[in-house]
């Protein structure tokens, strides 16, 4: 086979021989668009990028999203701490970034400091309008991938997390099933309505009891605020107020107050609980047959896709990958006894 030579990968990516040297000696001055075309053209003449990865500069990956006291961003963290290693091969690492997302000046703030120190953006954010044009401004700049919960018109380069609209539909499927053929008033809880992945899963599960369980009603949608004593508050309040529920279905946070709740009033074998995330405290709530059904969707592979999804855009990675919703496991007592 005749030799590649570095004028043919120059006149193939439309650049210099010195910008082909400089990326494949790490001579740096390189942007990350001209990096782009010379591994392209490297991959279009069949030479092995890899040998070019050790002297690639590094994909700065700012991770914005929740404070640590919610467990599903604790589990986030620590799978992207741990990428950070499998990924150091191809020359990406990301950085994370904590903010309260009740905040969204906070978020504002932060996410418009990003642009400036970093090469690509992940986020998990409300599906505020300002927040959005923000988000949308900073994509025309650096790729960003939506996480967990979409925000649809913010630019990004994809959603990866799952279909929350199909997890309401079968929280709904469930939770009328249960139920059977008595009348029962049903509760939703959702941690922030800006969020879309809540407010989908809403949507998702109204829409399944609205069409198979006429039986069934629902009598109210709170919001927590992501705080579990509001939820634990509020439910102890609608336990007042309506004297007929039998189904809970919790999208965020607080069920352990909640289930506080349906103790003290006597109900908790009366009272069907649905809710998201096997979390230690969820995982003892289930054993004990308080909670019904966790659907748990999986942090670990959404990281990795999302980091996959970047090294795409880079052509860091030997093959694209193809991108689906992420996948999600149902749990029931007799799975984790």
């Amino acid at each position: 086979m005749k030799k590649i030579t570095l004028q043919q990968v120059a006149e193939t990516a439309g650049v210099s021989i010195s910008t082909v040297d400089r990326v494949i000696n790490k001579r740096g001055s390189v942007s990350p668009k001209a990096e782009i075309k010379v591994l392209q053209a490297a991959q279009s003449l069949n030479l092995d990028r890899y040998l070019f990865r050790s002297y690639l500069h590094v994909i700065r990956v700012a991770v914005v999203m929740h404070s640590l006291h919610n467990h599903f961003c604790r589990v986030l963290h620590e799978a992207f701490h741990d990428l950070n290693l499998t990924m150091a091969d191809i020359r990406i690492s990301c950085f994370l970034h904590y903010v309260n997302v009740g905040n969204l000046t906070e978020t504002r703030t932060k996410l418009q400091k990003i642009v400036h120190e970093y090469d690509a953006l992940i986020v998990i954010a409300p599906n505020d309008p300002a927040l959005s044009k923000i988000i949308y401004l900073i994509s025309h700049k650096i790729p960003v991938i939506t996480l967990a919960t979409d925000i649809p018109d913010s630019g990004r380069l994809a959603y990866i997390g799952p279909n929350n609209y199909q997890l309401g539909r079968i929280a709904a499927e469930l939770m009328g099933r249960f139920i059977g053929t008595q009348k029962g008033e049903i509760l939703i809880i959702l941690g922030m309505a800006e969020m879309d992945g809540h407010t989908e899963r809403e949507a998702g599960f109204r829409s399944v009891i609205q069409q198979h369980f006429p039986n069934c009603s629902i009598v109210a949608c709170l919001e927590s605020d992501e705080n579990q004593y509001q939820a634990g508050k509020m439910v102890a309040n609608a336990l007042h107020e309506f004297k007929n529920i039998r189904g809970i279905y919790n999208v965020s946070d607080g069920n352990s107050l909640i289930a506080k709740m349906l103790k003290t009033a006597n109900l908790s074998k009366k009272v069907n609980i649905i809710t998201h995330e096997l979390t230690p405290a969820h995982h003892e709530l289930l054993k004990q047959g308080i909670i019904d059904v966790i659907i748990d969707q999986n942090p670990k592979i959404e990281a990795k896709q999302a980091l996959e999804c970047i090294a795409d855009y880079f052509h860091r990675n030997k093959e694209r990958s193809h991108y689906n919703y992420t996948p999600f496991n149902l749990f029931l007592r007799e799975s984790v006894l």
